[in-house]
């Protein structure tokens, strides 16, 4: 008897020693992933953050707003286009149902640019909505759209198939071509025409290379064997993306741009231009950490879902973890900005270092929760998250529009707008926090 019981603790340290190689094994192929897209993204940052004086110093802020306001309706384009489908490819079983709906993605992206080329024109027709924007840059941007799917579906087909390295070398090639695009074109003709036109080739090319990386990798299908019931299919089965996330996604990237529009409606391009210049060196160290986790961790998280296995230790770990790392980045930021801006940029930036300070307090949540935000898909609440969405979105429109209204000045109107998305994103990561907790009780 005594043997026996000695042969079961025996069993039992082995099987516990063997759970906890896969563990580990499964944690530093996490930890792989994460590194290959972090240095890959490091990297592209690097490359934008040395450029990024030669390009102030070439165009102004004028130019640099009208540059930020393009990326602005990228960015707002970005989930009307493909209407978010291709956030689920990362989902289905099969490949074959994910090629479906990267496809399927690529068509309504063709479709909306038709749409908004046909309603751009009949507003400009009825009342002159778009008069402040010089023709030719209203028409770059349903050219632009039917680009847009191709990057989304290409880079999230490359999730799917764990091909970090292939994101990590777009990365970096897209801001070698896109920088050096803009400087040199710079140094020939630099006006708003020429940084203009220069970010939307840099676009268009990175999302070229997405899909043509993805399909490399197997995002393709023969077109004599497409069968348009299955479209119809594949649509239904993931609705929820299209009806939910894409009003979430589409009020978030409105709300994440609306100072952009705000500000140069309410003052000029110039104002612009110094807000674009805090934010694109703020979101750096976001879209650094946040896109590469998030990458890695949306594929985790689902996967968790799908074992039905507890998800909030997990969670409220990355948060924490991601919460010190901000912290550590952005206070030293918020201390010494006013002197860097100066001595890199020039005197003539010193409002947009004011600028850095105030949003940099709002970057700190908005880094933290993006594991949160993952999480609403597999949690199936994108629901209760439109309505956050919404509630956010008017908050912040509300807390600019009193800037001006009641001080008529930009850098009070940018204190209200970042404490207003500080504490929006806090109440966020609780919430989702909650709902994690909810759902591990099924479980336990």
């Amino acid at each position: 008897m005594e043997g026996s019981y000695s042969q079961i603790i025996y069993d039992n340290i082995f099987n516990v020693y063997l759970y906890e190689l896969k563990i580990m094994a499964i944690i530093n192929g996490v930890f792989k992933n994460i590194a290959l897209l972090i240095s890959g993204t490091a990297v592209a940052q690097l490359i934008n953050f040395c450029f990024i004086p030669l390009i102030t110093r070439l165009y102004g802020p004028e130019s640099y707003g009208m540059m930020g306001s393009l990326m602005a309706f990228i960015n707002i384009m970005i989930p009307i286009a493909s209407l978010s489908f291709p956030i689920a490819i990362v989902l289905p079983k099969s490949d074959k149902t994910a090629i479906y709906i990267a496809y399927l993605s690529i068509c309504i992206g063709l479709v909306g640019a038709g749409v908004l080329l046909i309603v751009i024109g009949g507003l400009e027709y009825l009342d002159g909505s778009f008069s402040q924007y010089p023709e030719w840059y209203i028409l770059l941007l349903p050219f632009i759209m039917t680009f847009l799917p191709l990057q989304q579906s290409g880079q999230q087909w490359l999730i799917r198939k764990k091909q970090f390295k292939e994101i990590a070398k777009v990365s970096v090639s897209q801001a070698l071509i896109m920088n050096g695009l803009k400087v040199i074109g710079g140094g020939i003709l630099p006006t708003q025409i020429m940084i203009i036109y220069t970010t939307g080739a840099g676009v268009i090319f990175q999302c070229l290379q997405f899909f043509y990386r993805s399909y490399k990798k197997g995002l393709g299908i023969p077109l004599s064997k497409i069968k348009k019931n299955y479209f119809i299919r594949v649509a239904r089965g993931y609705y929820d993306f299209p009806l939910y996330r894409t009003p979430q996604v589409l009020i978030n990237a409105l709300s994440q741009n609306l100072p952009i529009f705000l500000l140069g409606y309410y003052f000029d391009s110039k104002i612009v231009g110094f807000y674009v210049l805090a934010q694109t060196l703020l979101t750096a160290p976001v879209t650094l950490l946040s896109t590469s986790i998030s990458n890695v961790y949306y594929p985790t998280i689902a996967e968790k879902f799908t074992q039905k296995k507890p998800i909030y230790n997990f969670l409220r770990k990355t948060i924490w973890g991601l919460f010190i790392v901000s912290l550590f980045i952005y206070l030293p930021c918020i201390l010494l900005s006013g002197i860097v801006f100066k001595i890199i940029f020039g005197g003539g930036w010193i409002t947009s270092s004011i600028f850095f300070q105030w949003m940099a307090i709002y970057c700190i949540f908005w880094l933290s929760a993006r594991p949160a935000m993952d999480t609403i898909p597999p949690l199936k609440i994108q629901n209760y998250f439109l309505l956050y969405e919404v509630i956010s979105f008017l908050l912040r429109i509300l807390s600019l529009m009193l800037g001006y209204y009641l001080y008529k000045d930009a850098i009070i109107c940018i204190i209200m707008f970042s404490s207003t998305n500080a504490v929006t994103y806090a109440v966020l990561i609780v919430y989702i926090l909650f709902q994690a907790k909810v759902n591990d009780r099924k479980y336990t």
